[in-house]
């Protein structure tokens, strides 16, 4: 399947990082540079129809040095359920930086500026969410705007190399609505992201055998594929610790007449697959008692492949 790749133009702003390893300095020191790009995808959520993000800017932290800004000309606004599976967006492409280790990324989005209502002039962003039924809702960071939307975790850039990133966006855990009426008009996206390197990944697809929406036949709707690190991992829901690495929508090819899922940007290893036509139930942050079909299926994804496991 063909990539959905878009990219638009952006200015670097790298403090003293740069400057300083081309300056030579103490013993340690280096001038070596790498080429980075990165990419977001995402897995989708529960009847919504658009999940909207506007990015402005990208930063990265060197274990040693500056911290490093990547601005964008323009704000890269991307509609996150557009990209799902094997297709991902790409915020910069063969972006020149410091190779080395790195200890995390942000991704920073706009601010909405509502002045009149204390958390969102803190809080509050300009991307917004769409739901089935045409409601809308801005998004909120809990964290706040000042901290963007933090990824933890090292990666590193080759040097006089090609390092090409993406970050799975894991809306079912991400999405979420506030309890208090205070944020009546927004929901929350939390930091619930994961980073990996594209040329380590390998894809998951499959179709879904027919004879589960006669047992079943609100999973049509409510179906979801739910992917677990690891062969014959206990099938538990997103709020668990040992909860899914990644899930995908149930959907329905009409010309193929099948259902199908789709996982990408899988690293690769042996997982556990699981169907649940309860993913509706599933709020991220309660423990939910959900089904599952079972047995579930053990798979290995190979880099640079995509894997087809049909589910019985």
């Amino acid at each position: 399947m063909q990539n959905l790749m878009k990219y638009s133009g952006l200015s670097l702003v790298i403090m003293s990082a740069m400057s300083l390893a081309a300056c030579g300095g103490g013993s340690g020191s280096s001038s070596a540079t790498g080429s980075l790009s990165l990419a977001v995808t995402d897995a989708p959520v529960d009847l919504a129809t658009e999940v909207v993000v506007r990015f402005t800017r990208v930063e990265l932290q060197p274990s040693e040095g500056e911290r490093i800004s990547i601005e964008f000309d323009e704000v890269q606004e991307v509609d996150l359920l557009s990209y799902q599976g094997e297709d991902a967006y790409w915020l910069f492409e063969d972006t020149e930086v410091p190779a080395g280790e790195y200890e995390w990324i942000r991704l920073y989005v706009e601010r909405d500026g509502v002045a009149d209502n204390p958390p969102a002039s803190n809080f509050g962003t300009t991307s917004y969410v769409r739901f089935e039924n045409g409601d809308e809702y801005r998004l909120a960071i809990p964290s706040g705007l000042q901290t963007g939307l933090k990824l933890v975790g090292g990666f590193s850039v080759d040097s006089e190399g090609v390092t090409r990133l993406v970050i799975d966006v894991n809306l079912q855990r991400a999405l979420v609505q506030p309890k208090s009426a205070n944020w009546s008009d927004y929901y929350f996206l939390r930091p619930a992201l994961r980073l990996a390197r594209m040329d380590e990944v390998g894809h998951l697809h499959g179709t879904i055998d027919t004879a589960v929406f006669t047992v079943d036949p609100d999973c049509e709707t409510n179906g979801a594929v739910y992917l677990y690190s690891g062969h014959d991992q206990a099938l538990v829901d997103v709020q668990d610790a040992a909860g899914p690495l990644a899930s995908a929508r149930v959907e329905y090819d009409g010309d193929a007449g099948q259902y199908q899922y789709r996982i990408g940007h899988l690293p690769a290893g042996g997982y556990t697959v699981a169907l649940t036509c309860e993913a509706h139930l599933d709020d991220p942050e309660a423990a939910d008692d959900i089904g599952f079909f079972e047995p579930a299926t053990n798979v290995v994804i190979q880099a640079g492949a995509a894997t087809e496991q049909d589910l019985p």
